[in-house]
């Protein structure tokens, strides 16, 4: 996901919501419950076709 910041100028509310949800979805997926990184599970998805 490519996030435009060109697009969020001026609006900042708009751009912190943005990274607000990319950073919550990160977590979600590839992230334990203590909050540190799976580092197995971001390599496998990203060697993924």
């Amino acid at each position: 996901m490519e996030i435009r910041h060109d697009l969020y100028l001026g609006d900042c509310e708009a751009y912190a919501k943005r990274i607000n949800k990319f950073t919550l979805e990160f977590g979600n997926l590839f992230c334990d419950a203590d909050g540190a990184i799976d580092w197995e599970r971001l390599v496998r998805f990203n060697s993924s076709s």
